[in-house]
């Protein structure tokens, strides 16, 4: 039914309650209107009607907004006020009386916005999102765009939940696409009903909000649909902060990787955590099965997490570079990202690189940059500096050779419970390298060795304890 057709029920009454004052709106499963509600002739107050028909034979389907909206109480949702059935003009219709909105976000689509106006409605709209996709009942609203965003006063709320759906299992499927075009993630488009296809209608609404353009401008319907499923979101200027990373997120293809709703939030409230999120992810991708590892996603990952300042991305690409996953080994590069993490403080950094200057891997060989960069992991307890310092100072290298030094960062690298350290520790006091040569000590720390598995120490540990049984007086 059309808006003119809509208009024909305005003056009509509800129950005496409600006078249909004017039609504001109409969409594919209802009408809605402005109306007063009357009680002994009095207007207590304005509100918003909206009017579906209906038939017999589909009342059952009809009933599934109601429900819904009866079920549903979160303050940047619309609040349902009333519902019942009525008869107009000789149409059944079921009504749903709800709050009366004094603007859309369409009638202000284009319009420039601050950012912390877009943070503001951006944050009332994805609690709204947040209350349907983490409640115990998992809601899609299936239908987010700009006329479904009212103005309540001075709060921002979702309305028209008439395509919103229950799902059980994260993951539904429909035979009929139901939505916005221009609006609709590519799942959608396969009869897919998902959280993840509201997160890319977000998307979309925000990129209009900011940058007054659809991210795929297109000119039929056609060309639309196939950019969606094919072609990269285009923005003709830079993103502002924090909306130059969360709103990417939002049109990845594969809807298991884009971002989720609470991550938005967080995003919104904490630009900085955002290069946590690519680490994060970027870690997924690394460490995953066969399956679903992928160093190139996540060496794309790394990288946009370093260039927000993410000393652990940084350490990671060092890592990636090292060993040669996914990329060309290059002790060169992983010598520039260790130093960029060590400067940042990092201390897993701090020991490979100084590790790189020891072996003269990618840059010459210098010991005592080497004891520097070790010195500096070592003031954050890092128990590898700590037993690296004590293989220096055992061998000489860069230092004075000095059994009594390695034996004091040895000692503090088997305290923090590296297995290496307490095997090498054990091995000073059973040949009095360093230290009073103690059977009893070596015994101890090859025990502790050999408790994590080290095969070298249960080896030690078998010989000392022939040699100690064989010497009686020990």
């Amino acid at each position: 039914m059309d808006f003119g057709l809509w208009s024909l029920f305005e003056n009509q009454w509800i129950e005496e309650r409600y006078r249909l004052v004017k039609c504001i709106g109409a969409g594919g499963n209802g009408g809605v209107f402005q109306a007063d509600h009357v009680v002994e002739d009095r207007i207590l107050r304005q509100v918003a009607i909206k009017l579906i028909p209906f038939d017999e034979s589909q009342l059952d389907n009809c009933m599934s907004e109601l429900r819904i909206a009866t079920s549903i109480e979160h303050e940047n949702l619309i609040e349902l006020f009333d519902a019942g059935r009525c008869s107009l003009r000789n149409v059944n219709l079921l009504y749903m009386v709800m709050e009366l909105a004094s603007d859309n976000l369409e009638t202000h689509k284009f319009k420039r916005y601050d950012e912390n106006e877009m943070v503001d409605i951006c944050l009332s709209i994805s609690n709204a999102i947040a209350y349907f996709h983490n409640s115990s009942i998992v809601y899609v609203h299936r239908d987010i765009k700009p006329s479904n965003i009212v103005l309540v006063g001075r709060k921002w709320k979702l309305t028209d939940f008439g395509l919103t759906r229950r799902i059980d299992n994260n993951t539904e499927t429909t035979t009929n696409f139901q939505g916005t075009y221009s609006y609709a993630a590519p799942e959608v488009y396969q009869g897919i009903i998902t959280p993840a296809s509201d997160i890319w209608a977000l998307g979309v609404v925000m990129t209009e909000m900011i940058t007054g353009q659809h991210p795929f401008p297109s000119n039929t319907p056609i060309e639309l649909i196939n950019k969606i499923n094919n072609i990269e979101p285009f923005f003709e200027k830079s993103l502002p902060s924090p909306f130059d990373n969360i709103i990417p997120l939002c049109f990845c293809k594969d809807r298991h990787e884009r971002i989720t709703i609470d991550h938005i939030i967080q995003f919104l409230q904490k630009p900085e955590c955002i290069s946590e999120y690519y680490f994060y992810k970027a870690r997924q991708f690394e460490t995953g099965n066969d399956a679903s590892r992928n160093y190139s996603k996540a060496f794309e990952l790394y990288n946009k997490a370093a260039e927000l300042g993410d000393d652990k991305a940084c350490f990671r690409l060092g890592v990636i570079y090292q060993y040669g996953h996914g990329v060309t080994k290059s002790y060169e590069n992983a010598v520039e990202w260790y130093r960029k993490a060590a400067q940042k403080g990092n201390s897993d950094a701090q020991c490979n690189l100084a590790w790189l200057y020891e072996n003269g891997l990618g840059v010459a060989k210098d010991y005592s940059i080497a004891m520097k960069w070790y010195l500096k992991a070592s003031e954050s307890e890092d128990p590898d500096a700590q037993f690296n310092i004590g293989l220096l100072y055992e061998k000489g290298n860069g230092v004075n050779q000095s059994y009594k030094d390695a034996k004091e960062w040895y000692q503090k690298a088997a305290d923090n419970g590296l297995c290496d350290a307490q095997c090498n520790l054990a091995c000073l006091y059973e040949n009095g390298l360093g230290v009073q040569r103690d059977y009893s000590e070596a015994k101890e720390w090859y025990q502790k060795a050999a408790n994590q598995g080290d095969p070298d120490a249960k080896e030690k540990l078998k010989e000392l304890t022939e040699k100690i049984n064989m010497m009686p007086n020990v």
